[in-house]
């Protein structure tokens, strides 16, 4: 029994051992030869001395002199020196044995009552003091300190402040509540905020930006750049701008000067600033020529123009555009194409949109309606209206009162003659509505890829019936529209046609005084009806404006047919007037030293696009547009 108690007892000095090299409590301050005590006004200081210990034995001497307890980690190993020439109190002794911990890559880690002693390089995966956007002391204590900026972005302050910490430190960033985290000696953590604190100030008016727009509208701009800042100031999804930086960002528009004014943050002003140059870009534009005309059915079948909607059985036919139309159309709308081609000069089969104009000008079986040219940019509608305001009523509105007296005569007391007589008060009016009477034409092209144009339009030529209708109300107006949507290419032509209208005349010729001879006047007189079968074709060809030499070139074009039916219009001078000069038109050359040239000096010349004179001249002159020789 002895013997076992006496086992028993060695065993636990064993185990007792093993666990007092880890773990040194705080024992009375009885210093070794390392430590000098010095008495200052009945406060102990100390004077240190460490030549080449192990740090174990100055984690004991140090547990001794401030009263904490320590664990060492086993990893925690080596020689320390620590010299003082002056005298320090206990708690400046802790935070020189802090240095040398931190020195030697060693980390002292509070959890209350006990500190730990780690490696480093585990540290930042210790729990340590957490501490939430105070005064940090410069000591080298391992602490957690969570910092919100107030005014400033934390992903505009990653970057810069991210390497002036070590690498055992940890660094971090909450977008959403626009705070920083790091972990990390309480020394270098009080130097990066004092950094952070610089930083992060209001900036004193240049918040405000002033842009003007080059090609968009402001206005436009507006709207887009304020969807913008709603869908930031979501902020929830990470690598979006923090909601303390977008509070008072805003854009507003000044339409006299086609201007911007954006309130935001230097962070949220970039971002805006990148839409603005992708979106405030020069649009390309869409010139388009548009020939309407009312042609009988046999000039079609002269003119070689051919409508796959008359009949169903024919195939399928390739229009102008590259365009395949299916026939049979409904509603009789029917989309063709021109058969006719000239030769250009480099042997090219094109079609003549020039000698088309110049035959239907020519023939008494085709009435040209309009030559409109419009120039729109891409995806926006382009409207002319050639039309007369045309009073329609619309309602109309009678008040009658009416007052009736009665009138008594009694003549020689014997009879009684009563008169009533009544009064009538009327006070018409009528309400009148204007409405355009002649041609309208809308136009929307979209440009698509491969200089494909897409063509909404919508044509209506309306006019006043001659003979308005036995019963109506009021006036009877003749409407014709077209509503299609085409693709073509750039510079080629496309046919909308197939509104087909049918007259019938008739009229009576005669000798007069004979032809009405009853019977016998017959011989004599002559009686006529005509049916006329007229359809209205819109021939239509876009052209893609891209720059400002494309847009010189139309309006050369242009101006040298203005010049051309000038000189056809000039009458013969008078013989006394002969040496007074016509007021012309200046030669192009003469607009090309203004400031702003209408006509670049290397455009090449070309042929007016509408002209009855495009097969006679050949030789064309650049200086005066129009001038053939």
């Amino acid at each position: 029994m002895v013997h076992q108690w006496a086992g028993m007892i060695a065993r636990a000095l064993v185990i007792a051992g093993l666990l007092i090299p880890g773990m040194v409590h705080a024992a009375p301050a009885d210093t070794d030869s390392h430590v000098k005590v010095v008495e200052d006004g009945g406060k102990k200081k100390y004077v240190l001395n460490f030549q080449s210990v192990d740090i174990p034995v100055l984690v004991n001497t140090i547990s001794q002199i401030t009263g904490r307890n320590f664990i060492i980690d086993p990893r925690v190993k080596g020689k320390v020196t620590v010299v003082s020439g002056k005298e320090y109190d206990a708690d400046e002794v802790y935070d020189v044995f802090l240095s040398v911990l931190d020195v030697h890559n060693f980390v002292a880690i509070d959890n209350g009552d006990i500190i730990k002693v780690l490696p480093k390089a585990i540290a930042k995966q210790t729990p340590t003091k957490t501490r939430f956007s105070t005064d940090v002391t410069g000591n080298d204590e391992q602490i957690t300190e969570v910092y919100k900026l107030k005014y400033s972005s934390v992903q505009t302050l990653l970057p810069a402040l991210k390497p002036l910490l070590p690498p055992t430190s940890h660094f971090a960033a909450h977008v959403p509540s626009n705070s920083v985290i790091i972990t990390g000696s309480a020394s270098s953590i009080h130097r990066v905020l004092s950094i952070v604190k610089n930083l992060d100030k209001p900036s004193a008016g240049s918040d405000i930006h002033v842009v003007y727009m080059q090609y968009a509208k402001a206005k436009d701009m507006v709207a887009i750049l304020n969807k913008v800042l709603a869908e930031a100031q979501k902020g929830a999804a990470p690598g979006k701008a923090p909601a303390a930086s977008r509070v008072a960002a805003s854009v507003q528009a000044d339409e006299a000067t086609n201007a911007l004014i954006i309130n935001a943050p230097a962070e949220q002003y970039q971002q805006l600033q990148r839409v603005i140059e992708k979106l405030d870009i020069r649009r390309a534009q869409v010139f388009v020529e548009v020939l309407i005309a009312e042609v009988t059915k046999r000039k079609e079948a002269d003119l070689g123009i051919s409508f796959e909607a008359l009949d169903k059985n024919l195939p399928k036919g390739q229009g102008s555009g590259s365009t395949s139309f299916t026939p049979g159309s409904e509603f009789g709308l029917s989309l063709g194409y021109i058969t006719r081609f000239v030769t250009n000069l480099n042997n090219q089969r094109v079609p003549d949109f020039q000698l088309l104009l110049h035959l239907l000008q020519s023939d008494t079986d085709a009435n040209i309606v309009s030559t409109p040219n419009l120039l729109t940019l891409d995806n926006e509608t382009a409207e002319i209206t050639v039309a007369s305001e045309v009073p329609f009523v619309t309602g109309q509105f009678t008040t009658n009162t009416g007052t009736t007296t009665t009138t008594t005569n009694n003549t020689n007391n014997t009879n009684n003659n009563n008169a009533q007589v009544t009064t009538s008060n009327v006070n018409p009016f009528q309400t009148i509505e204007r409405k355009d009477v002649g041609l309208i034409l809308k136009i929307t092209p979209q440009i698509n890829k491969g200089d494909t144009l897409r063509l909404d339009i919508e044509q209506e030529l309306s006019s006043i019936a001659k003979a308005s209708a036995q019963g109506a109300a009021d006036l009877i107006t003749n409407k014709r529209t077209i509503k299609a949507s085409v693709l073509v290419d750039n510079g080629k032509i496309v046919v909308i046609g197939g509104l087909i209208t049918d007259e019938l005349q008739g009229g009576q010729d005669g000798i007069p005084g004979l032809s009405s001879i009853p019977v016998l006047g017959a011989l004599f007189r002559k009686k006529t009806k005509t049916a006329a079968k007229t359809n209205l074709m819109v021939f239509l060809r876009p052209w893609i404006v891209r720059s400002y030499d494309d847009l010189a070139e139309f309006t050369t074009d242009k101006y040298g047919q203005i010049q051309s039916d000038e000189r056809s219009l000039v009458p013969e001078r008078e013989y006394l007037l002969r040496k007074e000069t016509q007021p012309v038109l200046p030669p192009i050359n003469t607009l090309q030293n203004t400031k702003r040239a209408l006509v670049p000096e290397h455009a090449e010349p070309t042929k007016p696009l509408f002209s009855g004179e495009a097969d006679e001249c050949e030789n064309w002159d650049i200086i005066e547009v129009g001038t053939c020789h």
